[in-house]
């Protein structure tokens, strides 16, 4: 994989404002140079959480958070480190450079995001304050859509004269090739694709406008109701969340989501404070999405899928995805003919939450699917409705879920276990793990990316060697922060991911979730010095000693260890007396 340039991870840092980064996602108050907050990665009543203007990191005295602007947008929003320095590329106006061969996709995503930014603001415009658009508004009017939603959302309506859109597009100096690129011109026609259509700009988790969705509202407008931006290099049906920018940050820190099958479902319950709500885009909801939210910790779902047989035909098979993975799964249904949306508009949002309240279990819902028609009164019945089930239940990867799910299948069917725990279950096995890393090396690698003052880097840099350490994460990341040191550049997660693999930044990360005491930084940072210097002189020893009791040493050979070891003895290094 290429690697980022020195130039340009230097030039994303220097633009980097950690007070507007962590400003546009917590509220910040001005305490004379310091900025104030309630801390957003734990809870409490008075606020702890500071960043100094000008200073490069945060730090919470409640529970120890600490890092740069890249770390708190990691553990702030559950990005990856690509994700986060691509965002922070976007939004700085930085393009990204790579050592060795480019990554063609990269290279133009910014010009695509830029042409959808421009043109979501286009559309916007044009519903808000153009004549043409009277029908549109009335129409997301009647559907209890208002100037907010429509703002909040940045909702819009392609016009119908395609030479008015084109005079905007090439009046931003965007070429006819790359808008056919983005999808807003028709690569055959060189006509814009979307007119006379509602539209509903798509992002992607970050913010980043993507592509968009257009709906009709009149019969005579081509093609179906809704229709989409082609896939792209920045937008790909597959793996798009609609409504994931709204809610990534809920559901990265509760572990839940809300899935609905449309994007008015979704924007509704998102305007309705239940922001932590998804959908598919313009696909069936595939193993890609499941897994998207997976990355970002997901535990448990809700699905709330519109009340007619494809809603449920939809609702079971997107259930399956996630119990396959571990993921809790309930159901809220609705009365035929109704959805998410037109059920909080004429029902209200209490009405709402009782539905989620009395949500029901996957295996309750799926029984009660397939027991339609008085299929379970029957013996032959309840026996092909277990055989559908257990033949679901095969695919899971979990077996406790297996094993409970057999339970919970008995209780619905009234029918002894006994019967039904036939289902072949995958052994139970503890998650693979790696060779531990000893702790020392740990706290050496959580230091090196928390330590705020330059002598005690200094510290650490002239008393440890990389022959010290035994794992190879270890010696890796403290070869990268020593060469970064040599070079008076900072130490921290956008230098050191430059030369990291992911899974190694999200080591990183994960070492980093264990808060040090900074306030005792500088003992604390003497005393890692201490012990690894004690483990290395230990270790020395303990090989002199074990070559002196080879049987077949002279004594010359012993006098010379015995003299190595006297001389080693009086240049160990003793950190904590100059303390």
């Amino acid at each position: 994989m290429p690697l980022l340039t020195k130039e340009c991870l230097e030039l994303l840092r220097d633009r980097m404002d950690l007070v507007e980064i962590v400003g546009s996602h917590i509220e910040l108050k001005r305490f004379g140079a310091k900025y104030k907050a309630l801390c957003p990665f734990h809870n409490e009543k008075t606020p702890s959480f500071t960043v100094s203007a000008g200073d490069s990191h945060y730090h919470c005295f409640g529970c120890g958070a600490h890092g740069d602007g890249v770390a708190f947008l990691m553990h702030f929003l559950g990005l990856t480190f690509n994700e986060t320095v691509e965002y922070l590329a976007n939004k700085y106006g930085i393009l990204l450079s790579y050592t060795g061969k480019k990554e063609d996709a990269k290279d133009n995503k910014r010009e695509l995001y830029k042409i959808n930014s421009r043109t979501a603001e286009f559309f916007h415009f044009h519903l808000l304050y153009s004549e043409e658009a009277k029908e549109a508004k009335e129409y997301l009017a009647k559907r209890g859509i208002g100037e907010d939603f429509i703002k909040q959302f940045q909702i819009g309506y392609a016009p119908k004269e395609e030479n008015f859109q084109k005079r905007f597009y090439h009046s931003e100096k965007f070429s006819d090739f790359i808008l056919a690129e983005a999808g807003i011109l028709s690569g055959s026609t060189n006509r814009p694709f979307f007119s006379e259509r509602i539209m509903f700009p798509i992002h992607d988790g970050v913010g980043n406008v993507i592509g968009f969705s257009g709906r009709k509202i009149s019969d005579h407008v081509f093609g179906g109701k809704y229709i989409n931006t082609k896939e792209t290099k920045a937008f790909k049906k597959s793996k798009t969340l609609f409504g994931l920018n709204y809610s990534r940050r809920t559901i990265a820190k509760t572990g839940r989501a809300l899935i609905v099958e449309g994007q008015i479902d979704a924007l509704r319950l998102i305007f309705e404070g239940y922001d932590y709500t998804v959908a598919s885009q313009g696909t069936a909801f595939g193993e890609e999405h499941v897994h998207e939210l997976l990355k970002l910790g997901v535990k448990e779902v809700v699905i709330c899928f519109d009340g007619d047989e494809a809603g449920d035909t939809s609702a079971q098979k997107v259930g399956q995805l996630f119990q396959k993975e571990g993921v809790e799964v309930f159901v809220s249904s609705f009365e035929k003919g109704m959805d998410p949306d037109t059920f909080l508009v004429e029902q209200g949002k209490e009405a709402f939450d009782r539905l989620l309240h009395q949500k029901e279990g996957y295996l309750s819902f799926v029984v009660r699917m397939l027991s339609r028609g008085g299929k379970a009164k029957t013996p032959a019945g309840k026996n092909a409705i277990a055989a559908t089930i257990k033949k679901m239940m095969a695919k899971w990867k979990y077996p406790i879920m297996i094993h409970e799910g057999e339970k919970e299948l008995s209780r619905l069917l009234l029918v002894p276990s006994k019967y039904l725990v036939t289902t072949k279950v995958p052994p139970l096995q503890a998650a693979p793990r790696k060779k531990g890393m000893d702790p020392l090396e740990k706290d050496l690698l959580r230091w090196l990316l928390l330590v705020s003052e330059e002598k005690h880097l200094q510290m650490m840099m002239e008393n440890i060697e990389e022959s010290f350490l035994d794992s190879a994460p270890a010696k890796k990341v403290f070869g990268l922060a020593k060469s970064l040191y040599d070079e008076e550049r900072p130490i921290d997660l956008l230098h050191l991911g430059a030369s990291l693999t992911q899974e190694q930044i999200e080591f990183l990360e994960e070492l980093k979730k264990k808060r040090m005491d900074v306030n005792k930084e500088e003992r604390g940072v003497a005393m890692l010095c201490q012990k690894l210097i004690d483990r290395e002189w230990e270790r020395k020893g303990e090989a002199l000693q074990m070559k002196m009791k080879e049987p077949d040493i002279s004594e010359e050979e012993i006098f010379a260890l015995a003299k190595e070891f006297d001389a080693m003895k009086k240049t160990k290094k003793n950190v904590l007396e100059k303390k």
